[in-house]
């Protein structure tokens, strides 16, 4: 049980960077003694960072993993939806996609089940098992499996992207910084986001607020780059600002 609330303490901390002790006993029902408690062990790990009042979470020179069931937990799932559904609208019958290993493309997936004659590149397993139960016409990328985010990276999977052009590429990020830029823990996950984006014609972001003013290791590219931002809240006026200058189409909240 202590391993799995731990898990969860990094997953909240994941999203915003940092946590107070009153917010994350708030969030996982537990008493704050507990949750410092849970704060020292995770220091001694060195996973996270003790701060006065909370903790935060420490970025840098690795990726932090975290369980793939817990990654598709804690959203507002009204709100996610509600951008899911859209995002999903702009897929046309017979359109090629490309999608991403996170864990907020994939759960567009299920919203995808009245197109028709889809083709669907991705370097996650789990997205293509469940395009599989669809019977979504789905193609893998191969290459090392890496664990927990169940995505096919390496040079083998760049090269067979590399060979596709799709209409549309779905992704997702960890953060977006201050200054725009989309960022990720995973450098591997990003190199093959930037192959989707050089053979998609129009790429589309799905973002989670809760990303808003993170920035972790790796930089994808900067959010004036992507043609649709979709969001589960307004970017920050600044952000706006910034793809408004690019020219570049409203966010969609």
């Amino acid at each position: 049980m202590h391993s799995s609330r731990r898990d969860e303490i990094l997953e909240l901390l994941q999203r915003s960077g940092s946590m107070s002790v009153r917010e994350l006993s708030e969030l996982l029902y537990v008493s704050e003694p507990t949750i410092r408690r849970d704060l020292i062990a995770l220091q001694e790990e060195k996973r996270i960072r003790r701060v006065r009042g909370g903790a935060e979470l420490i970025t840098g020179t690795a990726d932090t993993p975290v369980p793939w069931s817990l990654r598709l937990h804690g959203h507002d799932r009204q709100r996610m939806d509600r951008m899911l559904k859209h995002a999903a609208s702009l897929v046309k019958d017979g359109d090629v996609i490309m999608l991403d290993s996170s864990s907020t493309v994939y759960l567009m997936i299920p919203f995808l089940k009245e197109k028709k004659d889809l083709i669907v590149l991705t370097n996650s397993l789990y997205a293509a098992s469940l395009l599989a139960q669809m019977s979504v016409k789905t193609y893998i990328a191969g290459g090392m499996i890496k664990d927990p985010s169940g995505a096919s990276i390496g040079d083998e999977a760049r090269r067979m992207l590399q060979r596709f052009h799709a209409d549309l590429v779905f992704l997702s990020c960890a953060g977006i910084s201050d200054d725009g830029k989309l960022t990720e823990y995973s450098v591997d996950e990003n190199l093959i986001r930037l192959i989707m984006l050089e053979q998609s014609k129009r790429s589309v972001l799905l973002i989670n607020d809760r990303c808003y003013h993170t920035c972790h290791m790796h930089t994808l590219c900067g959010i004036e780059k992507i043609d649709d931002v979709l969001t589960t809240a307004p970017l920050p006026a600044h952000l706006q600002k910034l793809r408004a200058y690019a020219g570049k189409r409203k966010e969609i909240y």
